[in-house]
């Protein structure tokens, strides 16, 4: 039951249902907004527009005839296009080019690297001020584990230097530590299941720069987390200039644990893994940072192993029972942290706990 929430169709809000369902769209039809920045990634240019002079879009525009279902547009159609609103080698003549051109709701587009330095700045910031300083985020030690409902997003978070002292330590608030954790944690996630999406197709190599990858966040949801895509099509679409070098996949999430993403306690065990680019290196990476979002925090590490895993089964079949009979009463849409949560409890399996519990 728990997967028929997973594989439910993206529900268009009414506002947009029109666009939706209508046919013949050109370019023209939508107005593309002045003064404000578009972003491009790998080989496609996202743009603020309006369809209608009053339904506010952002449009992805491509040269490739490659489609965005992971993104779940609106609709897509392909047509002439002024070639400076296309990611191409910049030229003086504006010529008329066929693009394929998604339309999406409304969001604020960035890429990871623009992301990363956000976040970065953002926990210099934040170090000594409400949630306590962070000394050495990259020393190999316990990792306490939480069963949070939700992720503090610290590239929207804000304090006031004068609210809270840096040194004090708020009961029932989590750390700054754990909140830079988590927060890096949920985006390296959300890379790593892209990269494993990628690797099924057979695709072995990315850009390692990640210049394909985005995040992507709802502006009419401001507590929204921003969803990771990896944008990729055919193998000419995974490098935008020849030049680009490319890297394995292990190789590309490494690069984003260490060069794009700010450290945490997590950053050395995850490297260690990485490092040794297996086939099933992903894969374990994926297991540690669901256990640190997810895993039980009440289970004892003392016991035979035998005794640990009765204990994580029980924990595992409660937090089902819950999570589900809890998505059954709201009947609400999943949000990206949802769905990675939900996942995570339905392929999870009690020797795989242990086996990141024994690591942790």
């Amino acid at each position: 039951m728990a997967k028929k929430f997973l594989q439910k169709t993206t529900i268009i809000s009414l506002p947009l249902r029109p666009l939706a369902n209508s046919i013949n769209l050109r370019f023209e039809d939508f107005t593309i907004l002045e003064g404000v920045r578009g972003v491009v990634a790998g080989r496609r240019h996202f743009i603020p527009a309006v369809w209608a002079n009053q339904i506010h879009v952002t449009l992805a525009l491509s040269l490739d005839c490659n489609q965005m279902a992971d993104m779940n547009p609106i609709t897509e159609f392909c047509d002439l296009v002024p070639s400076h609103y296309l990611p191409v080698i910049p030229s003086l003549e504006i010529k008329m080019m066929q693009a394929t051109i998604s339309v999406l709701p409304r969001m604020l587009v960035d890429t990871l690297q623009s992301f990363g330095q956000i976040l970065k700045i953002r926990s210099e910031n934040l170090k000594s001020q409400s949630y306590g300083s962070t000394m050495n985020l990259t020393e190999n030690q316990p990792m306490p584990m939480r069963n949070g409902t939700s992720v503090q997003n610290l590239s929207t978070y804000e304090t006031n230097d004068n609210e809270v002292d840096a040194k004090v330590q708020i009961p029932g608030m989590p750390s700054f530590d754990d909140l830079l954790c988590r927060e890096v944690g949920f985006v390296m996630l959300q890379l790593v299941n892209g990269l494993k999406t990628v690797q099924a197709k057979g695709i072995e190599e990315l850009p390692m720069g990640l210049s394909n990858v985005i995040l992507c966040k709802d502006l009419e949801n401001k507590d929204a987390q921003a969803r990771l895509c990896v944008l990729h099509g055919l193998n000419q679409d995974l490098s935008r200039e020849e030049e680009e070098p490319m890297g394995t996949l292990c190789q590309c999430a490494h690069y984003a644990l260490t060069s794009i993403l700010p450290p945490t306690k997590l950053t050395s065990i995850l490297t260690k893994i990485l490092l040794k680019d297996r086939s099933e290196s992903l894969s374990r990476v994926k297991s540690v940072l669901e256990y640190a979002l997810w895993g039980p925090s009440d289970v004892p590490l003392n016991g035979t192993n035998k005794e640990r895993e009765l204990a994580l089964q029980r924990w595992l079949d409660l937090e089902r029972a819950t999570i589900l009979h809890g998505l059954v009463r709201s009947r609400v849409e999943l949000s990206v942290y949802d769905e990675c949560h939900l996942m995570f409890l339905i392929d999870a399996w009690k020797e795989d706990l242990l086996d990141v519990q024994n690591k942790l």
